[in-house]
């Protein structure tokens, strides 16, 4: 189900049971970009089938926001040019390299390549992991690069965080949305689930500079500005005892 937040910008549903997150759509009068690519050929398909449903044009770009499965596996479906850091290209590169067997599978586990809970939710999306297949990106950038989609702008920046270090942001300062991928959650990749005070300050630090009032995260309900600072500051007040 694809909800309109502003005159120009659209989202998905996410689905916890398998692990699907919110995807985006913004529509600009000379192209229009994909926010993630989803977790499957099923989630990226189901995406497009509603932006034609509602008489919007497929995309002309997607953007990986992270390497974090559910938000690329669905590229190897997508025929359009794709954008992501150069981290992030740098993980979708050791990814086409898995092999998707239950003993490989099996092994990530063991050596910390993977966890638990996303092996768990791959099981539940895809039928056979075997038909799993990895695509790397067409387009890299650093640090920051702006799309001009014609009447609007879609700034890529990324920012230092704990949730996974190559992530993205997506700014469109027009309509005052960011879209955060999973930037604001923690860690859940290396040990328990945590933050850190380093990685949390530069996260609060960046998006303080930004003017924009809505915020989308890929699992939870859209927010805004000073519910995600507001939140942050809890978890940091945490670290700081």
């Amino acid at each position: 189900m694809h909800h309109q937040i502003t005159a120009s910008i659209y989202i998905s549903d996410n689905e916890e049971l398998n692990d699907r997150p919110r995807l985006g759509y913004i529509k600009g009068s000379k192209y229009s970009v994909m926010i993630d690519a989803g977790n499957s050929p099923a989630h990226a398909q189901l995406f497009l089938d509603e932006l034609k449903m509602k008489d919007l044009k497929t995309p002309d770009f997607v953007i990986l926001t992270h390497w974090h499965w559910d938000h690329v596996y669905g590229l190897s479906h997508l025929d359009i040019p794709s954008i992501c850091s150069a981290k992030t290209q740098a993980k979708l590169i050791e990814m086409s390299q898995w092999q998707w067997d239950p003993i490989s599978m099996e092994a990530r586990l063991i050596s910390g390549e993977d966890i638990e809970f996303c092996d768990s939710c791959i099981k539940v999306e895809y039928e056979d992991p075997k038909h799993i297949q990895v695509k790397t990106a067409d387009i890299i950038f650093d640090k920051f690069l702006n799309i001009d989609l014609g009447d609007l702008n879609c700034l890529i920046l990324r920012v230092d965080n704990d949730h996974a270090e190559d992530s993205s942001i997506i700014f469109i300062p027009e309509e005052k949305v960011i879209f955060l991928g999973d930037i604001t959650s923690p860690n859940y990749h290396k040990g328990p689930e945590h933050y850190t005070l380093d990685g949390i300050t530069k996260l609060m630090d960046a998006l303080e500079e930004l003017k924009f009032d809505i915020a989308v995260h890929g699992h939870t309900e859209v927010m805004s500005k000073q519910e995600w600072m507001d939140f942050l500051q809890i978890e940091k007040d945490k670290l700081k005892g």
